[in-house]
């Protein structure tokens, strides 16, 4: 927990636990959350420490004689740790596993990511409002992280790319970087927002420029003209449209 002592765990018992280090004996008396909702897949704690936000998984079996198969829901519980007794917000679910979860530095919206391929940012003001879905991942997305001003978020998946995505304009195509190293497993911004690294499978952390007027900078005082289409492209990323990046350098041909 940020700025604590609690540490929290879930796992496959269906229980959230927040242990005390302060204590003599931490694993004397944890305090349980139990909502029912299923296994625990993933945990998230906000900013000032009060909400808990959790993925749930419940396998639902019918006993009618109808032999359906099971039911699988995927659900997104916040609970106050002020008041333990309830969750304070069932958010709504994911159509696979939900493998990572992270509040914004407000604590009032809450980025998710699936094995459903999709990313999802919650207004925790409006639960009952639908999500913005972000779609692009061909594989699990396994990390998501808000930059420090909450204005843009970066997922990692399973299929080895990282994308950047801008909160402010989310029908524009995010920003794509992939090294060929594998599945990305963990993101993080930097601090101040202009860098954003990746972590491997294989056990690889790599760093990439995040900030598109810097990047521009750099790489102009280098280059001795503009890029070409097929160079943007590969460069820069195939969904961003191509422009004139240099204005005092000649195009690319």
């Amino acid at each position: 927990m940020p700025n604590s002592r609690i540490v929290a765990t879930g796992g496959l018992d269906e229980t959230i636990r927040l242990w005390d280090l302060g204590q003599p004996k931490p694993s004397a008396s944890p305090i349980e959350l139990k909502g029912n909702a299923g296994e625990v897949s993933a945990l998230a704690a906000s900013p000032d420490g009060r909400l808990l936000a959790a993925g749930y998984t419940k396998t639902i079996k019918y006993n009618d004689f109808s032999f359906r198969p099971p039911q699988i829901v995927r659900t997104i519980y916040v609970w106050d740790l002020r008041n333990t007794q309830k969750p304070r917000i069932i958010l709504g679910t994911h159509d696979g596993e939900i493998t990572s979860l992270q509040f914004r530095f407000d604590s009032r919206f809450l980025a998710s990511g699936s094995e459903d391929r999709t990313a999802r940012v919650w207004d925790l003001s409006r639960p009952g409002v639908t999500p913005l879905i972000l779609r692009g991942h061909d594989q699990t997305v396994k990390a998501v992280a808000f930059r420090h001003d909450g204005r843009a978020l970066v997922t990692g998946s399973y299929d080895g790319t990282t994308r950047l995505w801008d909160l402010e304009r989310p029908e524009d195509a995010p920003l794509i970087w992939n090294s060929n190293n594998g599945e990305v497993i963990s993101v993080a911004f930097s601090p101040d927002g202009r860098s954003v690294a990746s972590g491997y499978m294989n056990g690889r952390i790599l760093v990439w420029a995040a900030d598109p007027a810097f990047v521009a900078a750099v790489a102009c005082r280098k280059l001795r003209r503009n890029m070409t289409v097929p160079e943007w492209r590969q460069f820069v990323g195939a969904g961003v449209h191509y422009e004139k990046t240099c204005e005092e350098l000649p195009p690319g041909t």
